[in-house]
């Protein structure tokens, strides 16, 4: 009878052996070789991460429907950020890993193909979604990663849905920094032109929901990317954008940088109903770079007798390369009329 228990025994220890020695090789990251079965292993774990989380514990609260204990909001965290790198597929893992540098990190993302697996666009994501720096990242460093991840996110028509609302969550993330939520605005604009046709009005729904944002440089980000797709897409109102960009342009309860972006496009737009607010703010605005903006506004929309004013603010020699720039600009306007 001993015999037979040590024989079970042994069997029973091989068996699990065999049974961790392949979980590793599929599913662990034990390197590129076994990508492809660890992609299918990993999708399934990677989406149902993604979409838990609205439903994750928030600020130590527990899970609905669960009678967990609460946590602190950074053992929460600290927990989800494990449980989601454990199944982030090998070719994107070395973006999460702390103990690898910035250079191996963007060498990660180069060596991407083209054409990435559904495991990877879920993985990217994860990253994406992580509000850095990474460890042993400086912020700038962070930054140009995500914008070079999101680069490579938008070449992926296949998984055109994926990519859409991926890039919204990156935006309406208010905790992420402020400049990758800028970033995925402006991929949001380029996305609409390589999108399929049915992700359009997302797109564009969600453009406008970030013109509302002023107190940054968001809804200028977003402004730009509606005036430069109007250009070639007509299905985008002209009229409504430089109705949005007179409006921020003229509140004072708005932020510099949206002001300063909604000058431009309005100059860029010919809209005359901007001179009296550009006149104001190239007067009496306190800040020099709203000031330059506004004179380069006047350049686009002002009258001959323009000039005149516009020589008067040359006097200060911060102002002075702003001015000259708009007087050439009024005088090629007269010429051409």
């Amino acid at each position: 009878m001993r015999k037979i228990s040590i024989v079970v025994l042994l069997v029973a220890t091989v068996g699990m052996g065999w049974f961790l020695y392949r979980r590793d090789v599929f599913c662990a990251p034990s390197g590129i070789a076994a990508l492809s079965a660890g992609d299918q292993c990993d999708m399934a774990e990677n989406r149902s991460l993604l979409d838990d989380r609205g439903t994750e514990a928030v600020e130590g609260k527990p899970r609905r429907g669960t009678g967990a204990p609460a946590q602190s909001a950074q053992a929460q965290r600290v927990s989800r950020r494990q449980s989601e790198h454990r199944f982030v597929v090998a070719t994107v893992r070395p973006l999460l890993q702390t103990n690898l540098d910035y250079s191996a990190r963007l060498q990660a993302v180069r060596a991407l193909k083209r054409e990435l697996s559904r495991g990877e666009i879920e993985g990217l994501f994860i990253y994406l979604q992580s509000r850095g720096p990474e460890k042993g990242l400086a912020g700038m460093q962070e930054r140009y990663l995500k914008n070079t991840v999101m680069d490579r996110l938008i070449e992926q028509k296949s998984a055109a849905s994926e990519v859409t609302e991926g890039l919204i969550a990156v935006y309406r993330d208010r905790e992420q920094d402020e400049v990758i939520r800028d970033y995925a605005v402006q991929h949001l604009g380029r996305w609409y032109e390589i999108a399929p046709e049915e992700q359009r009005d997302r797109i564009e729904e969600v453009l406008w929901e970030a013109v509302g944002e002023t107190d940054n440089t968001i809804a200028g980000t977003a402004l730009l990317a509606l005036r430069r797709l109007a250009r070639t897409h007509p299905e985008l109102d002209k009229s409504a954008i430089g109705r949005a960009a007179l409006e921020i342009a003229g509140s004072e309860d708005c932020g510099e940088a949206a002001q300063r972006t909604a000058l431009q496009i309005c100059g860029l737009l010919g809209m005359d109903e901007i001179a009296p607010v550009a006149f104001r703010l190239a007067k009496d605005a306190g800040s020099v770079p709203l000031r330059i903006s506004a004179i380069a506004a006047l350049g686009y929309v002002g009258k001959p007798e323009t000039a005149d004013f516009l020589r008067t603010l040359a006097k200060d020699p911060r102002l002075r390369p702003a001015v000259d720039t708009a007087l050439k600009r009024l005088e090629e306007r007269r010429n051409r009329s």
